[in-house]
């Protein structure tokens, strides 16, 4: 197996650790808002067709399942994101070397890193070479519980390094940029990518919170406006 494939499933694993820690208070909060929820749509929504108790009860039956399904999906990526925001502190030896990648790369595309290249055909470049170092990666568990999770912590991180990277670029003077200098000071942008994943996971998982209470705020209005 390929020693970085093998590194990242190790991440996974350490990963699901902390997602087992994670999952049951958000599993708890998720199922409290689909009760809720199908409360509101039984008892509300669906009131008018309570002269045709079968359509009722197909369509309550039909919204409970579909909404269960929904809860379990934003529980499990609720949870995930949490997961990743505590777990991305630990990571930046895997993020260090997927950072020596990129720059691998990279310097597998161009002739010499030291050449001066427009910062439109830098960014170009480092977008591509960022993709290609991270999208191997998503064959790991895929189709598979795992491989969902995979692809988020793969997402966040091929996110954080690219900002970095391009947020440096932008800060160069003049309208061209040597490669070789963009990847200066090694240890201070694999930091940046760190403190960048970290910054998303906690932005993201804001977000989420945000659709829950949001969720929750249209049950109660429609409690209180429907009495």
């Amino acid at each position: 197996m390929d020693t970085n494939a093998s590194a990242f499933r190790s991440l996974l694993g350490g990963l699901l650790q902390l997602l087992q820690k994670v999952f049951l208070p958000h599993f708890v909060a998720a199922l409290g808002m689909w009760l809720l929820t199908l409360f509101v749509i039984l008892r509300y929504i669906l009131s008018p067709l309570s002269a045709y108790p079968n359509l009722k009860m197909a369509i309550g039956v039909g919204s409970a399942v579909g909404l269960g399904f929904l809860i379990f999906v934003y529980a499990f990526v609720t949870a995930g994101v949490c997961a990743v925001r505590i777990g991305s502190a630990s990571w930046e030896d895997f993020l260090e070397a997927q950072f020596d990648r990129v720059r691998e790369v990279l310097g597998q595309k161009v002739a010499d890193m030291d050449e001066s290249l427009s910062k439109d055909q830098a960014r170009l470049l480092v977008s591509g070479s960022v993709r290609d170092v991270f999208s191997p990666l998503k064959r790991t568990g895929q189709h598979s519980f795992i491989g969902w999770l995979g692809a988020l912590v793969l997402g966040l991180m091929t996110l954080a390094t690219r900002s970095v990277l391009l947020s440096k670029m932008l800060k160069v003077s003049g309208r061209t940029v040597q490669l070789s200098k963009l990847f200066a000071g090694r240890a201070t942008l694999v930091g940046a990518i760190v403190l960048n994943l970290h910054f998303f996971a906690v932005l993201l998982l804001a977000l989420l919170y945000l659709v829950g209470l949001a969720v929750l705020l249209a049950d109660f209005l429609m409690v209180f406006w429907l009495q």
